[in-house]
């Protein structure tokens, strides 16, 4: 199993057995995930079952993205306890405000396969006005969160009445599920694709 910026070098050589951007597909139902945005990947998926699953022609079989997702967190937990020099199992995950129960249900799974135990799951903007508000001591609080990350654009109104976690909630979350860098990469791809033919 290759993990990270050697697995990214692989893409090139051999792009129907390197996964990426799964994120966008955990705890989803094959019934949810739109023909043109499977389009944009290039291995292939598996979508004969409720779950979206990616099919593995190396291995022969389908996987779910929760192993995909858990082989990640064994990486970082690995790295994590070298960094420290010492051992982890619990973890609080965090993941985008507009992921559903069974996304989240999901994220939760491949923290498990990974050994460890999950205390908590917050929602990314929750947890950056948290990262930025501790030690302000501003009282009652509302900051608007830009978030653009691999897969997603999301804008987020977070409040707060106080600097503790509990004190936090999203008031408002919107954004696009399918523009993120991957794509912004895909389109400057094309465009200079598109010079190079010119």
């Amino acid at each position: 199993k290759t993990i990270g910026s050697v697995a990214k070098r692989k893409l090139l050589a051999d792009p129907l057995n390197t996964f990426y951007s799964t994120k966008r597909f955990i705890g989803k139902r094959s019934s949810e995930i739109s023909k043109e945005l499977l389009s944009k990947y290039p291995y292939e998926f598996d979508l004969t079952e409720e779950k979206v699953k990616l099919i593995c022609p190396k291995l022969k079989k389908s996987i779910d993205c929760e192993e995909i997702s858990a082989q990640l967190l064994i990486r970082l937990k690995s790295d994590a306890e070298k960094f420290l020099d010492a051992k982890i199992k619990k973890c609080v995950i965090t993941v985008p405000a507009y992921f559903d129960n069974n996304q989240r249900k999901a994220t939760k799974t491949a923290a498990e396969i990974a050994d460890l135990k999950v205390e908590r799951i917050i929602n990314e903007p929750t947890a950056a006005a948290l990262a930025y508000a501790i030690g302000k001591k501003e009282g009652n609080t509302n900051t608007l969160v830009f978030d653009l990350g691999g897969g997603t654009f999301d804008i987020s109104l977070v409040s707060s009445s106080g600097d503790d976690l509990d004190s936090f909630s999203v008031v408002a979350t919107k954004g696009d599920r399918e523009l993120g860098g991957d794509d912004y990469s895909n389109l400057m791809f094309k465009f200079i694709v598109s010079l190079i033919k010119k």
